[in-house]
């Protein structure tokens, strides 16, 4: 591929041009180099780890409150609200129509695998006590 003989001149004029180019879009904005940072708000619910927290330390408490076998998740759901002091969205109506504080110890439960409870095979949504 042979490339065309420019002089210096038309090099210097080439140059230009690209920059004068180059720094109208900067002005504009189109070409940013700024990094711009995104601030994430804290989520203002009790998140998985808080809440596996919060049961495991008041195990005892719970199995006082829920003496009898089998039990769902409703009755830990019950026992911990009574617990906590509930942040903003704990409380708060999820599309699935599940309360968001509800919807995590439900999740929880399926994701915690060092449990106090287990689940009854035939019946998943059936759990005992360890």
């Amino acid at each position: 591929m042979d490339f065309p003989n420019f002089t210096q001149e038309q090099f210097d004029y080439i140059t230009k041009l690209i920059e004068s180019k180059v720094d109208a879009k900067i002005k504009k904005g189109i070409l940013s180099y700024k990094k711009e940072k995104k601030i994430v708000p804290i989520p203002n619910y009790h998140s998985y780890a808080q809440l596996k927290a919060i049961i495991a330390s008041n195990i005892d408490y719970l199995k006082t409150e829920i003496n009898y076998e089998p039990f769902r998740m409703q009755g830990i759901a019950h026992c911990v609200r009574k617990i906590i002091l509930p942040l903003d969205e704990d409380l708060s109506l999820l599309p699935n129509g599940m309360i968001r504080i509800d919807s995590q110890i439900s999740g929880l439960i399926g994701k915690w695998k060092d449990a106090p409870w287990y689940q009854d095979a035939n019946h998943p949504r059936h759990l005992y006590w360890k």
